[in-house]
């Protein structure tokens, strides 16, 4: 089986809005890799991410009150 698809069918599909470049879990030094990928294994950056996804940003929720709003 194939490493990607490993992935997709551990965690449960894709996550087709992004790839995996853009994952915390992924590593680029030398050699790429995934993190939750438990063999150590050469990853490419650019295959869909799988549902393990995940990413730095906090997301603001809709009608949520920023600091910004108070300080003039």
């Amino acid at each position: 089986m194939r490493r990607i698809s490993e992935m997709y069918k551990r965690s449960g599909g894709t996550n087709y809005e992004h790839q995996c470049f853009e994952c915390t879990m992924f590593k680029n030094a030398k050699r790429c890799k995934c993190l939750n990928y438990e063999l150590d294994a050469d990853w490419n950056p650019n295959w869909t991410a799988c549902k393990f996804f995940t990413k730095d940003e906090i997301e603001e929720i809709q009608g949520q009150m920023n600091i910004f709003d108070f300080v003039k």
